[in-house]
This record gives structure tokens, sequence and C-alpha cells, in this order.
């Protein structure tokens, strides 16, 4: 994967990265190694690292690890209850036809 994986925050409990387009959050089927959670593993250097949820491996966007492992439930249950506001934002082609900003409600 040339794309790069950069750290935005990282302290004792959490790192959160910037994950690229095309890359898988976690180890699944045939992309193993090149992972989000595999690449912050070796990079950083935290066999530990769990991810406290996941991006569709097409998604770009912000991604929460925990680093010590029997923290990463308390994590998962904000994701769970819906305590984490998720944004979304769509690239795609200008239409002077539609009015912007939209409601989209995929994923809702």
């Amino acid at each position: 994967m040339p794309f790069p994986l950069e750290v935005v925050h990282r302290d004792e409990h959490i790192v959160v990265a910037d994950k690229p387009h095309f890359l898988a959050t976690t180890p699944r089927g045939g992309h193993v190694s090149q992972t989000a959670l595999a690449r912050l593993r070796r990079e950083l250097g935290i066999p530990s690292l769990t991810a406290a949820h996941r991006l569709d491996r097409l998604t770009a966007g912000l991604l929460l690890f925990t680093v010590r492992p029997e923290e990463r439930g308390a994590y998962q249950t904000l994701f769970r209850d819906r305590r984490v506001r998720k944004e979304y934002e769509a690239v795609a082609p200008y239409d002077p036809g539609l009015a912007l900003p939209g409601p989209c409600a995929a994923g809702s």
C-alpha cells in the first residue's frame, strides 16, 4: 500500500490514525499484513494495539486504536451506543442542479 498512514494523535491509551482509501482496518481475508492495524503495530512497536472500530477498506478517515487491550471495550461501547458522532464527506462531480449541502440517509 503506497499511501501513508499518518498518526494524528498518540498517548498512553489511544492512537488515532488517518487511514487512506483502499487500506483495510484489520486483518481479514486477503488483507493480512497490509492493514492499518498491522502497519501501526509494526511502525509504532505496539504489538498490543487493537482497533476500537473500523472503516470499510474503500473509506478513508480517522481510526481509533487502543494501546491497552483491556480498555478496548470501553471505547467500543461508545461507538455501539452512538455516543461518538461520525461525519462523512463525499467527493463527487459538481452538479449545478443540486442544492448543497444536502442530506444523506445512508448509514442512518
